[in-house]
């Protein structure tokens, strides 16, 4: 009987893990986005700066952040 409490504490802790791995791939993911859309402007524009790529880049990891607190303040401890 004293195994099972160990048990489902031991799967609490896993589900934990698996969704704070999941927000390390949601932001590799935003920030990719926005830095491969800056890319892409850039490659359009005339001009010679990567302003789009800096300034996506920059917006993604700021909307990243953003979305990691948000998951943060859901999870009960």
């Amino acid at each position: 009987m004293e195994n099972k409490p160990k048990k489902q504490k031991s799967s609490a802790q896993r589900a934990k893990l698996v969704r704070f791995s999941g927000m390390g791939v949601q932001m590799i993911c935003v920030i990719g986005l926005f830095v491969w859309a800056g890319t892409e402007l850039d490659r359009r524009s005339p001009d010679f700066a990567p302003w789009w790529t800096v300034g996506g880049s920059l917006f993604g990891v700021f909307a990243a952040l953003y979305l990691i607190i948000k998951e943060v303040q859901k999870i009960k401890y």
